[in-house]
């Protein structure tokens, strides 16, 4: 990204800061999956996909066109790529939002499918970054069991290696490997980080702690000492070459310290900016400040409906329900280990990037206990 494009970029923050408008949008593009993990949270949606009305692509362009500027968008579901129109969603966001910052997550299964998508997307005109996020829970047999198919870590294997000319032909194409901590990766998590690094190719790779209702409650298990430990070793081991990456890196150490004080708390540590500059959108089009309030017995939960507001996400935010959703937040002092959340409550609050900076540092100081 050059430095104009960069200068636009930083923009685009600043004005979600004063503004405190929506900037950051996960869209859960599909309900449709072809696994079912058992450390997924997403697993009722999934279950019940046939009997959903998603959202078409002329609807998604609708709301593109009324979203206003955006700094990240973030594609998941499901399986993002079981759709065959993804590339021609992100295509409309980026000509209506201008959004520099696209992210899809993937389980790399849909191969044929996700190398045709991602070149159409790399080859859309603009400056901005498409982020590949390909989840890899640890070596064969513990990838085999949490995605409960013999074979899926060979085949995710085999999509990261064909990703690679694409990488060398798009600069823009930033590709990692996500891997959330359980019960069955936590022993093997560090000889994990070793292999992806020395091996596969990628950008930069990310851990996540399991969270919300998973499909099978044991994978939860996991301690603050071992996720402590985990992060701590990623972060030693991994160096980005990339400018870019490096910015994202040290996002990602702040984060991370944010989600470990808030475990060690069980506590809100910075204020949640979800439902106000960060929003997630459902497959049928109902505007939810995060994907994790229902999963821990918050109600309501729903800011609005889309499709009853003419498709103008700045409408739904104006609702009392909007608004009742936003204040609770606030004033329960709402707190999780939501990646992303954190990331936009440290990244749109200066007072929080403070915070999360000095939480970092003391971490390091004291090994993060």
């Amino acid at each position: 990204m050059d430095p104009i494009a960069s200068a636009g970029v930083a923009g685009r923050f600043g004005g979600a800061i004063l503004t405190k408008r929506p900037s950051y949008l996960i869209v859960f593009v599909t309900a449709k999956c072809n696994l079912l993990c058992k450390h997924c949270f997403y697993t009722e949606e999934i279950q019940n996909a046939k009997g959903k009305k998603e959202l078409t692509l002329d609807e998604y362009r609708l709301i593109a066109r009324k979203a206003g500027p955006l700094t990240n968008l973030n594609f998941t579901g499901g399986e993002p790529f079981v759709r065959a129109d993804l590339a021609d969603i992100v295509a409309a966001f980026r000509e209506c939002t201008g959004v520099p910052f696209v992210g899809i997550t993937t389980n790399g299964l849909l191969r044929e499918r996700l190398l045709e998508t991602v070149e159409r997307i790399c080859a859309q005109p603009g400056p901005y970054y498409l982020k590949l996020g390909v989840s890899l829970d640890g070596f064969e047999g513990v990838h085999d069991k949490t995605r409960d198919r013999v074979g899926a870590f060979q085949e995710t294997l085999r999509t990261i290696e064909a990703l690679q000319p694409l990488r060398r032909r798009y600069p823009r194409l930033m590709l990692y490997v996500s891997t959330t901590v359980t019960k069955y990766n936590k022993g093997e998590i560090m000889p994990f980080i070793d292999f992806v690094r020395d091996n596969l190719g990628v950008d930069a790779h990310y851990l996540g702690y399991v969270r919300g209702s998973a499909m099978v409650p044991e994978t939860k298990e996991v301690s603050l000492e071992e996720y402590r430990q985990a992060t701590d070793y990623l972060g030693h081991r991994w160096n980005p070459k990339s400018a870019v990456y490096n910015a994202l890196n040290a996002l990602n150490s702040l984060m991370v310290a944010v989600n470990r004080e808030t475990i060690a708390r069980d506590g809100w540590v910075v204020p949640c900016v979800a439902g106000q500059q960060m929003l997630t959108l459902t497959e049928e089009g109902l505007v939810k400040p995060c994907e994790v309030l229902e999963q821990i017995g918050v109600s309501p939960y729903t800011m609005g409906d889309l499709r009853k507001h003419d498709y103008d996400i700045n409408a739904v935010l104006r609702t009392p329900e909007a608004r009742a959703i936003r204040r609770r937040i606030l004033e329960e002092r709402c707190h999780c280990t939501f990646e992303c959340a954190n990331q936009a409550s440290i990244v749109f609050q200066p007072s929080s990037l403070v915070k999360s900076a000095w939480l970092y540092a003391r971490h390091r100081i004291t090994g993060g206990r």
